[in-house]
């Protein structure tokens, strides 16, 4: 129904697909494969060599997310109360608090569970930093980030293979997280040679603007 009725308005013929088709179609043109998908959010979404599309996560930051830039965040505060309960070492809540402008835990609690609540993607890069400072929690959020997403491709492996799907299968990265921080990116692909040691992860990252152009085409050369 929406696709006639916007047609009726701007003339011709529309295909609406979700932006993680069209991303998918950037990295395999129509083939089988895996897209990872790990930006503010996170999904995994694959089309097995039947067509069949089978998807991951995606359900939200409150249901899921695992391994997205808000599910970092909201890992790295924990591991801060974590590691104050503890008496462990870390750099996290100082830092997250001198990014929020704030003096004191009690502050942080607040600005954490405030409603509606903080930007908490933007939290990622003082993350990152604290990790390649050497901060020990920070790292292993990064590391445990690249694992939870492998785990999810794991699962949307394993329903492309039981389609009757091929053994090896290629998968695609895309969103920040995976561009931008390695050890998040690294983590992942060394769980999945564990986990799926048929996955193959692809180098770079998928421009889904080509999805889109290759999508278009397809559409053209089908209709004339």
């Amino acid at each position: 129904m929406a696709e006639r009725e916007i047609g009726a308005v701007i003339g011709g013929d529309l295909h609406l697909i979700s932006d993680e088709e069209i991303a998918l179609e950037g990295a395999f043109r129509g083939g089988p494969g895996i897209l990872i998908i790990a930006g503010t959010g996170s999904s995994i979404i694959g089309r097995a060599a039947d067509r069949a599309i089978y998807q991951a996560g995606g359900w939200g930051p409150s249901l899921g997310d695992e391994g997205s830039g808000f599910w970092i965040a909201q890992e790295a505060l924990r591991a801060g109360f974590w590691a104050k309960d503890r008496g462990v070492a870390t750099t996290l809540l100082a830092e997250i608090g001198e990014f929020w402008g704030l003096k004191s835990l009690g502050e942080i609690v607040e600005m954490a569970n405030a409603r509606p609540g903080p930007d908490l993607p933007a939290l990622v890069p003082i993350i990152v930093r604290c990790a390649e400072a050497g901060d020990d929690l920070a790292i292993a959020v990064l590391e445990r980030a690249g694992v939870e997403l492998a785990e999810q491709v794991a699962l949307v492996a394993l329903k492309m293979k039981e389609s009757g799907g091929r053994r090896k299968i290629e998968a695609a990265c895309t969103g920040s997280i995976l561009e931008h921080i390695s050890l998040v990116r690294a983590a992942m692909v060394a769980a999945l040679k564990t986990s799926s040691p048929g996955v193959k992860v692809l180098e770079g990252v998928v421009d889904s603007l080509e999805g889109a152009l290759w999508r278009a085409r397809e559409a053209a050369r089908t209709d004339s």
